[in-house]
C-alpha cells in the first residue's frame, strides 16, 4: 500500500477475516491499583480492555 488512505478500504474488507486477540493473564490484574489509568492501544475488538476495565 502506497497511500495511508487506502488502509480504510483494506481493513474494512479484511478485518472480518482477522483474529485480534492477545492472551491476557487475568490474575496479574489482582496487583493493579483500582485507581490505575488504563491505556487502550486502539487495536482489535477491545475484549482485553473490557476485561481490565471490569477489574480496576
Amino acid at each position: 500500500m502506497s497511500d495511508l488512505d487506502s488502509q480504510t478500504a483494506y481493513w474494512d474488507a479484511a478485518a472480518a477475516t482477522k483474529t485480534f486477540m492477545h492472551p491476557l493473564h487475568v490474575p496479574w490484574l489482582d496487583g493493579v491499583d483500582r485507581h490505575a489509568a488504563i491505556l487502550d492501544q486502539g487495536c482489535g475488538e477491545a475484549e482485553n480492555y473490557m476485561t481490565v476495565a471490569r477489574k480496576v
